[in-house]
């Protein structure tokens, strides 16, 4: 599949139970702003070769688009066109995924509740930025859920 022809492309964004059309570069656009205006705190990565910049913007976007386990996260780097962009030729497992999103949960949400304004901003439905906060919950409370899961097998 050509690379910039699928950026061409849209996504659905579930916010509560609104579902919105989002232009896959608007999208991108939205997480790199997101993952940039985060006050991240230093040093809170996992031994990886992965850079945390890349962790970042991988997991915004899959959970933007409601890829939330860890373990489907990783399948959507190797088959998903723009999930394989934003890891930037970095290869992904399970635990490191995992122990990113445990270890920054509370600065991955306040980034995915920023991701979710940003593109919710010129929606005609003015409560979907209130609730955006919630909805970036919902989301890390199930990569939790799915993860915990997986520990437990």
């Amino acid at each position: 599949m050509n690379l910039i022809a699928h950026w061409d492309g849209f996504e659905s964004v579930s916010i509560g139970a609104s579902v919105l059309t989002v232009g896959r570069r608007v999208l991108a656009q939205a997480v790199f702003q997101a993952a940039d205006a985060t006050d991240w705190p230093k040093g809170a990565g996992v031994e990886s070769s992965v850079p945390a910049a890349v962790l970042r913007s991988v997991l915004l976007y899959c959970l933007a688009t409601n890829i939330c386990p860890s373990q489907e996260i990783v399948e959507a780097s190797e088959s998903d066109p723009a999930v394989k962009y934003f890891c930037a030729n970095h290869s992904l497992d399970w635990h490191i995924v995992h122990e990113f999103r445990k270890r920054n949960s509370v600065f991955i949400r306040g980034a995915l509740t920023h991701v979710f304004q940003s593109v919710s901003s010129n929606s005609p439905l003015a409560p979907l930025k209130r609730i955006a906060v919630l909805e970036a919950d919902v989301r890390i409370r199930r990569a939790v859920q799915a993860d915990s899961i997986v520990l437990d097998l």
